[in-house]
């Protein structure tokens, strides 16, 4: 994956006691307070003003009461740093016994595909691996029928060779438990603790391989699944899914044949929009080199357009955000948004594909001393 030289700056100026900021002194832009590579940061210098408030709010100058005598609004400035948001990818991956039988081989693509994209950008994405059906308590690479998917490898940095190591050794096991599985997703992702350096978790992501429509319902752990198709198991897999929604977490959905059977492919489709990732349809895959691609696209959506921020900006309504020259809106489909807690931006829509699709585009986000107001 070609990785963008993406130019970040965050500009942060606390709001004033009148609409009209002091901008006397340069913008001085500084890689030292960067931890994340390709991010920079800046300070705006007010002349005579050196405080660093560490807040986010609005404050004054030292002396309170001399600027209510002045009627003077004093901007005081101070540093945010900012870096990209690692997103957490976890991957769930069917090792039912359809994904090689006979002359259908899918299993061998998915293990190489998985290997290559995990090794390539496991520095820059923290992976996770779940297959299903689960052990069920066995070990070995062993697994039981209908039991929910177990977490092989724990989400984190540089996983690319444990996960390597660990689809060697999986046996494949007939039925499908996809729901009771996205429940146990659901149940890893929001346990994830927050990374130490700027205490912000990245955005989190399932990305669901597979090539058959669920046929384990949530309460059919110890059975043997149905044949065919199973129309409580797809309902409470479209259920796993909206709530793995209601907690941000996105889910992709790469089906392998969907074109070949209509079934199928409405069930996985119909997955596919539930994941909240404006995905219309799920991403047709059938071999090693299509899985990785499409790995890659999310992958590329996941890295560039989530910005982490070591302090929340108290108000949105006073924050401009551009990406190259051009403003975008706050909260708009094609502009940006901040997560619950004001530690993420996100860039949405055409503002993420601008970013992406061009080389060495910068993003810039001041907090002024006025409310924004983009035409």
């Amino acid at each position: 994956m070609k990785k963008c030289g993406l130019l970040l700056t965050i500009l942060a100026i606390t709001s004033c006691g009148n609409d009209d900021p002091l901008r006397s002194g340069a913008v001085e832009p500084s890689n030292t307070g960067a931890r994340d590579a390709g991010s920079t940061t800046a300070t705006v210098r007010d002349a005579g003003r050196s405080s660093t408030p560490s807040t986010g709010k609005p404050t004054t100058s030292g002396n309170a009461s001399a600027d209510a005598a002045s009627g003077a609004g004093v901007c005081e400035s101070f540093q945010i740093t900012s870096g990209h948001a690692v997103p957490d990818m976890l991957i769930v991956l069917d090792r039912s016994g359809s994904m090689k039988m006979g002359n259908v081989n899918r299993w061998d693509p998915s293990v190489a595909g998985i290997t290559a994209i995990t090794a390539e950008l496991d520095s820059s994405i923290r992976f996770g691996l779940m297959a299903f059906p689960g052990s069920g308590g066995m070990g070995g690479g062993g697994g039981v029928r209908c039991a929910p998917g177990t977490l092989e490898v724990p989400i984190d940095l540089e996983t690319g060779p444990t996960i390597a190591t660990k689809l060697k050794g999986f046996m494949l096991i007939d039925s499908t438990p996809t729901a009771s599985t996205l429940v146990e997703a659901r149940k890893v992702l929001n346990a994830i603790e927050a990374p130490s350096d700027f205490g912000v978790k990245g955005t989190p992501y399932v990305v669901l391989v597979t090539d058959g429509a669920p046929n384990c319902s949530v309460d059919n752990g110890s059975g043997r699944g149905n044949a065919g198709f199973d129309q409580t198991a797809f309902e409470d897999t479209i259920t796993a899914i909206k709530a793995l929604a209601s907690d941000g977490i996105k889910t992709y959905v790469l089906g392998y044949d969907a074109d070949k059977d209509a079934q199928l492919k409405q069930s996985l489709d119909a997955m596919a929009v539930a994941g909240n990732t404006g995905d219309t349809m799920a991403r047709a895959v059938d071999n090693e080199a299509a899985l990785v691609t499409a790995f890659k696209a999310i992958a590329g959506t996941a890295i560039s357009c989530d910005f982490k921020l070591d302090e929340a900006p108290s108000d949105p309504s006073y924050v401009l955000v551009k990406v190259g020259n051009q403003p975008v809106r706050y909260n708009d489909v094609n502009g940006w948004k901040l997560s619950d807690d004001k530690r993420t931006l996100t860039l949405q829509g055409k503002s993420c594909s601008d970013l992406s699709r061009v080389e060495g585009t910068a993003v810039s986000v001041e907090v002024l001393c006025t409310v924004v107001q983009v035409i």
